[in-house]
């Protein structure tokens, strides 16, 4: 078995193929593994072959049978990160739209970055919270920064909340992703009460209080209310003045 091929240079890893070619082949009871990035590989042979190296028929000589995996589709946040989820108050009745939510935002990103996101979030929150345990709007805020974080290289926030198009985030991290994201906040401007004419985070939904303290890194906050936001929770000032706080580190 041979992993992750595509990461050594160039020259070594088409010699590594070739040979496991020339030796392996045709001998009986021998399967050989080979796990590899193919557009990673393809120009590994370009660059030492040419821009005219038909890859696909170059690889057809040597591997018999290829199969395209995927970044498979984590559950069970809440037990595999119970370290992390454990400084956070996690009501019995969101549990499931909990781990709903971490499964729409970690989805494209591979298990392993998966891991760093959770540990980064955590080492940052030990080293932040201000009391022993914490509102789980503050817990997705945190673990969606660091996704988007993930998928962009750097860290912007502003379009989810803001209703103006987006179309270089919306290339970088793909159409689906863009609009699962920004739905978020949409739902909200679709409730039907309002206060001030402003649009009502519900107090009780983690996922809506997410998206106020959103909308608080690029808005001023007044009396509950930010930009076209309210929310009437009593804490929802000191969430939000966390929650920057955190930003700054995690951003970075």
């Amino acid at each position: 078995m041979v992993d992750e091929l595509d990461r050594c240079l160039p020259s070594y890893a088409i010699k590594v193929l070739e040979r496991i070619h020339h030796v392996f082949n045709e001998l009986e009871n021998v399967v050989v593994i080979i796990a590899m990035e193919k557009k990673q590989m393809s120009n590994s042979l370009h660059q030492i072959y040419g821009d005219e190296m038909d890859v696909d028929r170059y690889l057809k000589k040597i591997i018999s049978l290829s199969f395209k995996l995927d970044n498979g589709s984590a559950n069970n946040f809440i037990k595999k990160y119970e370290s992390f989820m454990n400084m956070f108050i996690i009501q019995d009745q969101e549990r499931d739209e909990l781990e709903k939510f971490l499964k729409e935002i970690t989805f494209g990103i591979e298990i392993r970055a998966q891991e760093k996101i959770f540990e980064n979030a955590e080492s940052i929150h030990r080293l932040m919270a201000e009391q022993e345990k914490m509102d789980s709007a503050i817990l997705a805020f945190e673990v969606l920064v660091l996704c988007i974080k993930e998928k962009m290289s750097t860290v912007s926030m502003k379009w989810i909340v803001d209703t103006s198009g987006y179309p270089d985030v919306e290339t970088r991290i793909g159409k689906d992703y863009f609009d699962s994201i920004r739905d978020y906040a949409k739902h909200i401007r679709q409730y039907p009460k309002k206060v001030n004419y402003k649009f009502v985070c519900k107090e009780n939904d983690f996922v809506d209080k997410m998206i106020f303290i959103i909308s608080g890194l690029y808005n001023e906050y007044k009396n509950n209310e930010c930009d076209s936001f309210y929310c009437a929770d009593k804490e929802i000032q000191q969430k939000l003045n966390f929650s920057t706080k955190v930003y700054e580190l995690l951003k970075i």
